[in-house]
């Protein structure tokens, strides 16, 4: 039985690592923009064709049920404008580290969550910008990041 464990543990760090992916680029926003202020931050990131990258939210948020919040992350490529994505960090398909309470429609949670899968059609230096916006004028901000990881 000994045997087997030591088999299976490298085989399930494996497995886990692929689905959760391996962080190669974090862009920590300081704020919530607004059409008066904006708040963005960038980083660069070396990718190749065919990567599969997915963008991860990390945030800890106070909020009331029914505020929104987006991202709005421009990608340049090599210096020139690649695309831009509108992304919801409360619309994930895979959560970790989760915690959250809602009381009487007051949220408070702290999560990572993947919003996004994308494949990489051309190998080079990605420069990815974001922002992130907020219906809510109450809303708190806790820590807010677009996370991008190798799937």
């Amino acid at each position: 039985m000994k045997n087997l464990w030591i088999t299976l543990i490298p085989i399930l760090a494996i497995s886990c690592g692929k689905i959760l992916g391996e962080e190669v680029a974090r862009i920590e926003v300081n704020g919530v923009s607004s059409q008066q202020e904006i708040a963005e931050a960038e980083t660069t990131v070396r990718l190749y064709e065919g990567d599969e990258i997915g963008f991860w939210s990390d945030m800890s948020l106070e909020y009331r049920d029914g505020d929104e919040f987006w991202w709005e992350v421009e990608i340049l490529l090599e210096g020139e404008p690649h695309s831009n994505l509108k992304i919801d960090p409360l619309d994930k398909d895979l959560t970790v580290n989760s915690t959250e309470t809602n009381f009487n429609g007051e949220i408070t949670t702290a999560y990572s969550g993947r919003n996004l899968m994308m494949t990489i059609g051309e190998t080079g230096e990605y420069r990815v910008r974001s922002r992130l916006f907020t219906t809510s004028e109450t809303a708190v901000v806790k820590k807010a990041a677009l996370v991008v990881k190798k799937h």
